[in-house]
C-alpha cells in the first residue's frame, strides 16, 4: 500500500496512527518528516537525566578544582543544570497529565530503520 500524505501538522497525527495501526512491510519518509517522529516522554526524560548526572558529575570536579576554574564556567554549569531540572520536572507534568497523546516513536512499534544519504 503506498501512502502519500501531506505532513502538514494536521495530517501528521494521522499518518502517525496509520504507522502504528497497521503492519506496513516498509515506510519511507524524508529526514524532515523523520525528525517530526515525537520521542516518548520516558525516554526524553531519560536523556535529560543522563545529561543532568553528566553536568552534576561536572559540577562536583569544578568544585574540587577550587580556584582553577572560571567563575564563568561554574556559573554556565549551575544554569544548565536549573534548566535540565526544569525541563525534566515539565516532562513530569506532562506524563501525568497526558495520559492519551499524540504518538509516538516508540508506540510505533518500527523494528528496523534504514538511512539512505545520511548526512
Amino acid at each position: 500500500m503506498f501512502l502519500n500524505i501531506s505532513f502538514k501538522a494536521e495530517n501528521r497525527v494521522a499518518f502517525f496512527n496509520q504507522i502504528k495501526n497497521n503492519d506496513y512491510g516498509c515506510v519511507i519518509m524524508s529526514h524532515d518528516q523523520f525528525g517530526k517522529i515525537p520521542q516518548s516522554p520516558e525516554m526524553q526524560q531519560q536523556i535529560l537525566q543522563v545529561e543532568l548526572d553528566t553536568v552534576e558529575e561536572n559540577l562536583e570536579v569544578v568544585k574540587q578544582q577550587g580556584h582553577d576554574i572560571s567563575r564563568g564556567m561554574l556559573k554556565g554549569l549551575i544554569k544548565r543544570k536549573e534548566n535540565l531540572s526544569a525541563k525534566i520536572a515539565t516532562l513530569q507534568y506532562q506524563m501525568e497529565q497526558n495520559k492519551d497523546s499524540v504518538v509516538d516513536f516508540k508506540q510505533m512499534g518500527i523494528d528496523h530503520i534504514f538511512v539512505d544519504e545520511s548526512h
